[in-house]
């Protein structure tokens, strides 16, 4: 779990953090004000969250059991050793290997390959290559709109996750209320399946 801590959730929350400083750029606030914000952000979630999962620790009976009965579960039965999730901790190994190739790489042919402008942090296919076909066809859009575009998105979803709680499953008590594909298809997940071979061994 501190293995995960100081490589998953810092190089998230440092991306994040960088992501909003340039945001804060890009809409010409002063540098020192958008850090002072985050800052105290950061303060106030790191806290809030603390305090959050320390009541659920004393205040929820079981809640590292298999067969709690809101369906909690511990760091450890996700990420811990034997768990469902322990072999993508792995990933971390390859993404400290890869960076240091890819300078390598650069350093040997620089401005000769595609390799230079590749960013592994934001490994994505479709975004890559909207983001690359935006960046080298309509440039100009892309330099005025990019940063607008990327906080919608992420708003979009933040809201769409919202309406979702508010609309399906807040008024049936945590159950959504519509029945079709997207609400039971968890259930025959392989990650579904994966935890009751570990609880049946």
């Amino acid at each position: 779990q501190v293995f995960k801590a100081y490589t998953l959730s810092t190089v998230s929350l440092g991306m994040s953090f960088a992501g909003a400083l340039k945001l804060g750029h890009y809409m010409k606030v002063p540098p020192r004000c958008s850090f002072l914000v985050l800052v105290v952000a950061v303060f106030v979630c790191t806290t809030s969250e603390i305090g959050v999962k320390q009541l659920i620790f004393e205040g929820v009976n079981d809640v590292c059991e298999p067969e709690q009965s809101a369906r909690l579960v511990c760091p450890g039965s996700q990420f811990g050793k034997g768990s469902i999730y322990y072999g993508p901790l792995y990933a971390a190994i390859a993404g400290s290997v890869l960076p240091v190739f890819l300078w390598w790489w650069n350093r040997r042919s620089p401005g000769r390959t595609w390799l230079g402008q590749f960013n592994l942090a934001y490994v994505d296919n479709t975004w890559c290559g909207q983001e690359y076909f935006l960046r080298t066809r309509r440039y100009r859009w892309w330099s005025r709109y990019n940063y607008v575009l990327a906080g919608a998105l992420d708003s979009g979803t933040a809201i769409g996750v919202i309406m979702c709680f508010l609309l399906l499953q807040l008024p049936r008590e945590g159950t959504p209320s519509l029945n079709w594909w997207g609400n039971t298809v968890w259930q025959n997940s392989s990650s579904l399946l994966d935890a009751r071979i570990l609880e049946m061994n």
